[in-house]
């Protein structure tokens, strides 16, 4: 096992994760389930704890709907999505669910971001399987308007909620969502950390 060192963090299972130079053999699909089960979003100001884990099924299961109404029937394009989606905040299991607004104000922040996703895809085995990446950001932003509207007791636009040094954002408005893709985003959920994990044991069994 790899010993401390300069910038490392302790995990859940044991191990020492050095988060400015991250290691594929030091990323343990069971570290990320709890700790993206623990994590609240939206910086834990909704009206719940609701997982950053409970978020990337939910985000999954979008993301797989919007690509059937997309026509893609392909049963391990479909399951690459699936994947894709799963793990597209996994790097927050080593970090924090940063508030998207500040991120652009710390500086190396998001290259640490990428860093760190860059061992967790390389250690999944998932290196250049990244094709279906739109439907995972169209999912992405979806899940982001139904939580905010879901969560919040007074919400927002969506529009309202984000910027950058330059200003606003621009934001889709979601002004029919498909039905079968916001049944597949609102499924209820149980378990989430477990959910998570038996999903990343699928992608690589230990």
């Amino acid at each position: 096992m790899v010993s401390r060192g300069p910038g490392s963090i302790y995990t859940f299972t044991g191990r020492w994760f050095f988060p400015i130079n991250p290691k594929p053999a030091d990323v343990d699909v069971e570290d990320i389930a709890h700790a993206l089960s623990l994590k609240c979003r939206w910086t834990g100001q909704c009206s719940k704890l609701y997982s950053v884990a409970e978020h990337s099924i939910r985000v999954s299961n979008a993301a797989v709907a919007f690509a059937v109404l997309d026509g893609v029937r392909d049963v391990k394009a479909l399951n690459n999505i699936r994947v894709q989606a799963l793990i597209h905040d996994a790097h927050e299991a080593y970090l924090a669910d940063l508030a998207s607004p500040i991120k652009d104000f710390i500086p190396n922040w998001r290259e640490i971001e990428d860093r760190i996703q860059d061992a967790i895809v390389e250690h999944l085995g998932l290196t250049g399987s990244n094709s279906g990446q739109p439907y995972v950001k169209q999912a992405d932003m979806l899940l982001a308007w139904l939580e905010h509207r879901d969560l919040f007791a007074n919400p927002r636009p969506i529009d309202e909620l984000y910027y950058d040094r330059g200003g606003k954002r621009p934001w889709p408005s979601f002004p029919s969502i498909p039905a079968t893709v916001e049944a597949a985003a609102q499924m209820p959920y149980d378990n989430p950390r477990g959910r998570l994990l038996a999903a990343l044991k699928l992608i690589r069994p230990t």
